[in-house]
C-alpha cells in the first residue's frame, strides 16, 4: 500500500510536468513578433489601435529562452524520476552501479518528495511569467489577454517574464527555499541572456528597433525616436533624439523589468 501511494505520487508529479512541458511548447510554437509595415498594417493584423512605443505583437527571446529552459528542467526531472519509478513497478532492475530491484520505501518516498517539489516550482514560475493563456499549455487564441488578437507586446511579455523570475528569486531566498531558489536563478539567468544581449548592443553601439534576437526583437525599455539615422551614431544628437522609452499607456511607466525601473526612468 505504502509502495502504491508513493507510485501515485510520482505519477502526480509527472502530471505536473507535462503541464509544464505543454506551456513551454505553446510558447516555442507561438509565432515570433510582427514587425515591419506601417502602424496601420499593424494594426489591421492585430485588430486593434497600435500604440508606438509598445512595438510589435508575439513573443520575443525573453520569452522564448525561457520556455526553452523550462522544457530543459523538465526533461531533467522526468530522467530523475522514470527510473526510480521503472525500479518501484518492477519494470527494470536498475543499471551498472544502482541498486538492484525495487527501491525502498524511505528511498522512494524521499526521491519523489524532492522531484514533486521542484515539479511545483516549475509550474508556479510558468504560471507567474509566461503570458496567462500559455500558463495551462494553450496556444495561439486569445484565451486571456489584456490586447486584442490574444498577444500583448514583446516588450510587455519579457518584462513581465522577467519582473516574475526575480521576484521569484527573492521570495526562496528568504524563505531558504534551496530547490524554488536553485531554480527560479537558473530560469531567470536563462531568460535574461537576450534582454541583456539587447541592453548590451544599445548602449554599445546604439542600435535598436530589429526583429531579430540579436537587437531584442522589440523587448527592451526603448525603441527608435523620430530622428533616428538622423545624426551620427555616438553623438548627443543621437542619444538624445534617436530613441525614446516605452512607456505604458495606462500610467506612463516605462515597460521593463521591476529591476531595472529605477534606472531606467
Amino acid at each position: 500500500a505504502a509502495l502504491a501511494a508513493g507510485l501515485e505520487r510520482a505519477a502526480d508529479a509527472a502530471a505536473t510536468l507535462d503541464l509544464v512541458e505543454r506551456a513551454a511548447n505553446a510558447a516555442l510554437a507561438t509565432p515570433a513578433p510582427v514587425v515591419g509595415g506601417t502602424s496601420a498594417e499593424l494594426a489591421r493584423r492585430r485588430g486593434v489601435g497600435h500604440h508606438p512605443t509598445l512595438g510589435s505583437v508575439g513573443f520575443g527571446p525573453t520569452i522564448r529562452a525561457f520556455a526553452a529552459a523550462l522544457a530543459r528542467h523538465v526533461r531533467e526531472l522526468r530522467e530523475e524520476l522514470a527510473p526510480l519509478v521503472q525500479r518501484a513497478a518492477g519494470l527494470a532492475a536498475g543499471g551498472a552501479g544502482d541498486k538492484a530491484g525495487a527501491p525502498t520505501l524511505l528511498e522512494l518516498r524521499a526521491a519523489v518528495r524532492s522531484v514533486a517539489a521542484r515539479a511545483r516550482v516549475l509550474d508556479s514560475l510558468a504560471a507567474a511569467a509566461l503570458p496567462a493563456r500559455l500558463a495551462t499549455g494553450f496556444n495561439a487564441g486569445g484565451e486571456t489577454s489584456n490586447t486584442g488578437g490574444g498577444f500583448d507586446s514583446p516588450a510587455v511579455n519579457a518584462a513581465r517574464c522577467l519582473t516574475a523570475l526575480h521576484r521569484a528569486c527573492a521570495a526562496h531566498q528568504t524563505t531558504s527555499s534551496g530547490d524554488g531558489f536553485v531554480a527560479s536563478l537558473r530560469l531567470l539567468c536563462s531568460a535574461a541572456q537576450p534582454y541583456l544581449s539587447a541592453l548590451h548592443r544599445w548602449l554599445d553601439r546604439g542600435e535598436v528597433g530589429s526583429s531579430d534576437a540579436a537587437c531584442g526583437g522589440g523587448e527592451l525599455f526603448v525603441c527608435a525616436g523620430p530622428e533616428e539615422g538622423v545624426a551620427a551614431i555616438g553623438t548627443e544628437a543621437h542619444w538624445e533624439g534617436g530613441f525614446v522609452l516605452r512607456r505604458n499607456p495606462a500610467d506612463g511607466s516605462a515597460t521593463c523589468p521591476e529591476f531595472l525601473a529605477r534606472h531606467v526612468d
